[in-house]
This record gives structure tokens, sequence and C-alpha cells, in this order.
């Protein structure tokens, strides 16, 4: 069998002299390969640049550098070379570098904001800092990523991070009494979406729901919002939808100090008090080591909503037959009383149309005062007492709320002093036999 035998000789050698071959250049390279790590920073205000391109020229490495502005560059075989790095917005910065084996060298890289010279006659704004570094940041990310910078956050008046968030692509929101409270990627349904602060998840404030708030979170105070339509293996996959990260303000390298305030009007409450007022301070402290950032916000909005329909369909399919149900209800002499839920501020004169007298208007949230301002006894009103102060206030509270209701309805008559949607069996028993002393006490003319 000598056949036999030099085959399998052969098989032995090769098994034995293929290792040392391939071991050879892996010890070459790593005696001769160093790194190259550093951070990049903006030039003027010194805060680090995410999502710059890193290249060394020469060879076909790449890096981006991340949230710290930090960056590295591992096995680069030693030698000289350009290390050229670009950021949209800002200036391209070649450096010169030499590589020594088995060191790892440091750069400090710091790119100026672009100047804009053209020949054409072109009316723009320069990239703002942070919206640069929104788009840099989508630019190099590994998978579909939309960012929100706090320059645009600020050019819009958002109040909250739902509202602030619904101005990326693909994001819609929820609201209540018209704020802005969860948000939906991509059609899909709150609960179905992860919520985090600077990259860590956000528990759900209620056992029994899995959405999170966002009308809570002011949008001044947000450094940028990133959302991510498509999660990467270092994410939670409990997302069908995606994650929205409220990334918070850092302190950056010079002093800063930020101040807003605003206004408005509401025409649906007809007030005039609404307030906004914002500040952010801080500064970086022993070369940047540390750094202290304080933020301020508050707000005082009068806030309201109409869900009703439009006025030309309500016209047409629910006043009209709930008048008639009235009418024939009055005409067998028989006294109607309609509960109007919800705010009915704004159709409050169609009632005039009812017959004087034979009604009761039960409200749940509309203005007692507005209401009895419009209707001037042509229809008695009744309701006024939130079943939330019966269940958690005190019966001095009561008496307190009850006494200015019948001094401002009451007068005159024409009022029913009652819970707005009944007594439920959360309240207070105390505070239920409060209200009705209070009828009695007050109620008298």
């Amino acid at each position: 069998m000598p056949g036999m035998q030099i085959s399998h000789r052969f098989l032995i050698a090769l098994v034995l002299v293929a290792p040392m071959i391939t071991a050879v250049p892996g010890s070459v390279l790593a005696q001769g390969a160093g790194s190259v790590s550093g951070t990049v920073t903006d030039a003027v205000s010194g805060a680090p640049l995410v999502g710059a391109d890193i290249a060394l020229d020469g060879t076909s490495l790449l890096a981006a550098t991340d949230r710290a502005g930090s960056f590295r560059l591992a096995a680069v075989p030693a030698g000289q070379y350009s290390l050229l790095v670009t950021y949209l917005g800002h200036k391209t910065e070649r450096a010169d570098v030499t590589v020594t084996s088995g060191q790892t060298l440091v750069v400090e890289v710091k790119l100026a904001p672009a100047n804009f010279s053209e020949s054409v006659s072109v009316t723009a704004e320069p990239i703002a800092e942070g919206q640069a570094r929104a788009l840099n940041q989508q630019r190099t990310a590994p998978n579909i990523v939309n960012v929100v910078s706090a320059d645009q956050i600020g050019a819009f008046p958002d109040p909250n991070a739902a509202e602030a968030a619904s101005r990326i692509p693909g994001i819609s929101i929820t609201r209540d009494q018209g704020e802005g409270r969860y948000v939906l990627i991509r059609g899909t349904e709150p609960r179905l979406n992860s919520m985090l602060i600077d990259g860590e998840r956000i528990p759900a404030p209620e056992g029994d729901v899995r959405q999170i708030q966002l009308d809570a979170v002011p949008a001044d105070q947000l450094q940028s919002i990133e959302v991510t339509k498509a999660l990467t293996p270092d994410m939670d996959a409990d997302a069908i939808g995606g994650a929205v990260n409220l990334v918070t303000k850092q302190a950056v390298g010079r002093p800063t100090l930020l101040f807003s305030a605003s206004g408005g009007y509401n025409a649906l409450q007809e007030s005039g008090d609404q307030r906004l007022f914002t500040a952010t301070a801080g500064r970086r402290f022993e070369a940047g080591r540390f750094g202290l950032l304080a933020g301020f916000s508050s707000s005082a909005l009068h806030r309201g909503s109409d869900g009703f329909l439009n006025l030309k369909h309500f016209e047409k399919y629910y006043w009209s037959y709930l008048k008639k149900v009235i009418f024939s209800v009055t005409d067998a002499g028989m006294c109607f009383i309609p509960f109007y839920e919800g705010n009915w501020e704004q159709r409050l004169e169609y009632m005039l149309e009812l017959p004087k007298g034979k009604t009761i208007a039960r409200f749940a949230f509309t203005n007692l005062k507005k209401a009895k301002d419009v209707l001037k006894g042509h229809t008695c009103i009744m309701g006024g007492v939130p079943h939330s102060l019966l269940q958690t206030g005190t019966p001095n509270d009561v008496d307190k709320f009850c006494k200015e209701l019948i001094e401002t309805v009451g007068k005159g008559g024409g009022f029913i002093l009652s819970p707005n949607t009944g007594v439920t069996n959360e309240a207070k028993p105390e505070n239920v036999k409060a209200m009705v002393e209070a009828a009695k006490k007050y109620g008298r003319y």
C-alpha cells in the first residue's frame, strides 16, 4: 500500500505547514501597526461635533465621531499619512500624522464654520451648528434615523417634546385638549414604540399601559430628538414601530446663557393669558473635564378644544334632530333635561331656539358664567361642581367653591347646583354633604 502512505504524509505536512504560513503575516502586521484616536470639536464654541467623517488618505480606513466627538482608527500600518476630517457646514481640515508601530497617536481637530462666498446671488442662511450636527448624525448613522436639533426645535412654538417630534417625517401625534401627548412612528400606535432619555429606556408611569406621555417634557430643554425607525442589535427589540430618544442639553466650552419669553391668545377660551418662559445657563470648567448646566421652564397655557362637529354638520345632522326630540317632549307637557357633554360654549346660542322655561340644561365642562350671560334665563342651568373637587377636596373647599358659583351663576335664579357628571362612588360623603349645605346656605334669594 505505498500509495496510501504517500497520501497520508502529504496531508500531515500540509496541516503542519499551513499554520506557520498564515501566522507569519499576522505577526509582522501586529509589529508594524499603530492606531489613531482623538476628538473633533467646533473651533468657535468648543462643542463636540457628532458624525464627523474621518478618513486616512492612502488607506481604506474610515471612522465617524460619536456623541462625545471622539473617534478611533485601529490597525493603521506605521508611516506618514494625511488625516482628512469633514463635517457639514464646516471647513474641511487636513492634518499630517505619523503613526508609530505599537503606539496610539492622539489628534485634536478643531473645525471652523464654513464661509460661503459665491459669485451667484443667492439669499440663504448658513447651516446652524445644531442643525449641522443633526444632519451629520443622520448621514453617518448605520440605520434609518431622523434627528431634530435644538436650533430647529427653537424655530417653532412647540412647548413639549411630542409636538417637536411631530416635525419629523413619518411621525404623528395624538392630542389631548389640543396638546400633543403620544408619539406614533410610521402609523404604529404609541404602545408599540419605545421612549428613551439620553439612551436610557423610560418606564411607563402607569401599571396597565405601555405608552409614555411626552407632554410633560419641555422642548426647550432638549439638545436634540432622535427617532430611530429601524432598530439595531444594540437596542431593545421590543419596539415594533421604532424608538424616540430625547437627548438633553450638555454644557459647552464657552459660557452659555439663553432666555426666551413668549405669549399668545386662545380664541376658544377668549384668554390672552398664555405665558411661556425658558432659560438655560452653563459652561465647562477645568479644561473641559466637567461641566455645569441649569435649565428652567415655566408655562401657563390656558388651552381649550372644540371636539364637536363643524357648525354645518352640527346643524344638519345633530341639532336638527335633537331639537325635534326636545319639542316633542315639551309639547307633551314635560320638562326636558338634556345633558350637554363636552364644551358647548361655541353653540350656546342654539339653545335660544328651544321653548323658554321648559328645559333644564345640564353642562359637563361648559363655562357656566358664559352660559348664564348668553341664555339670560331662557333655560335653567344645572351643574357646576367638578367631581374631582368632591373626590379630593375638603368640605371647606367645597363650601367656598359653591358659594362663589351661586353668587355668579345663581344670581336671579334659574340655577340648580349639582355635580358636573353626577356623584361617583369615589366622592367623599362629607364633601357631598357640604355641597348640599352650601345650596341651603347661599342659594336663597
